[in-house]
């Protein structure tokens, strides 16, 4: 079904079985998430401006992107959770000093407000080849990146593809 979006802006997609969503800005991260997770739906869109009505979801996952907590809660049903995956002080630090861009030694601070809860984890992953042009594609640090930078990311990818 459709209905009007609250402040998102136009028409809003939201039935007793919206199921599972991932929304993206890049066309081609949805593609690449489209061919990966066949049972879920996806649309290319800005998270300040969700394209679905209002209370629609019982689950809203903002996974290193951009979390704008009223939209988010805008889409939230009533008792339902908001969950935020945010970089750690060496998240894509590698990849960043390769891109050129700032490297981190504390984390972001930030706060999602009421009744916020945090766990810290940690995760150690080496992206290669394909999955490593994939995450650059991905990443606005190696997007912005100088030409010059764009060919060390290049030589990167290639020697872990060795």
């Amino acid at each position: 079904g459709s209905s009007s979006c609250g402040g998102g802006g136009g028409d809003g997609v939201c039935s007793p079985a919206v199921g599972l969503w991932g929304v993206d800005t890049a066309k081609r991260a949805v593609k690449a998430a489209a061919k990966r997770q066949l049972s879920a739906r996806f649309a290319v869109a800005s998270p300040h401006a969700l394209p679905f009505s209002d209370g629609c979801f019982d689950l809203v996952l903002s996974a290193f992107a951009p979390a704008p907590w009223d939209e988010m809660c805008r889409v939230l049903r009533p008792g339902g959770a908001v969950v935020v995956a945010r970089g750690g002080p060496r998240h894509l630090r590698e990849l960043r000093s390769l891109a050129g861009a700032p490297v981190y030694s504390e984390p972001k601070q930030v706060s999602a407000g009421q009744g916020e809860k945090y766990t810290r984890l940690e995760l150690q992953r080496r992206y290669r080849g394909d999955a490593l042009e994939a995450l650059c594609g991905m990443t606005p640090f190696c997007r912005k990146a100088p030409r010059e930078r764009k060919a060390a990311l290049r030589r990167a990818a290639d020697a872990a593809d060795a």
